[in-house]
């Protein structure tokens, strides 16, 4: 049974054979994170200016990595899977 095209999917791609690629469905997760990401600063940038201030010196708008080495990330746990996959 084929399966829609997911939002944001790419190349026609379909739940069923993102499903059968953990990995790769990971990664557009990902991908879609940082684009959700840079939709609310352009919402906090243009109706809430102090806000975004403060948001951007917090990171608040970049979901799933981190520049903290020691966070645990989705971008982190992520790369985890791939060297368990192919090791």
């Amino acid at each position: 049974m084929m399966m829609g095209n997911l939002p944001g999917s790419r190349n026609g791609q379909t739940l069923e054979s993102l499903m059968n690629n953990p990995i790769q469905r990971l990664e557009q997760i990902q991908e879609e994170l940082a684009e959700l990401g840079q939709e609310a600063v352009r919402i906090f940038q243009n109706n809430f200016p102090e806000l975004y201030d403060q948001g951007e010196a917090y990171d608040a708008f970049t979901f799933g990595i981190s520049s903290n080495a020691y966070d645990v990330t989705l971008e982190r746990l992520i790369e985890s899977a791939q060297e368990e996959e192919y090791a």
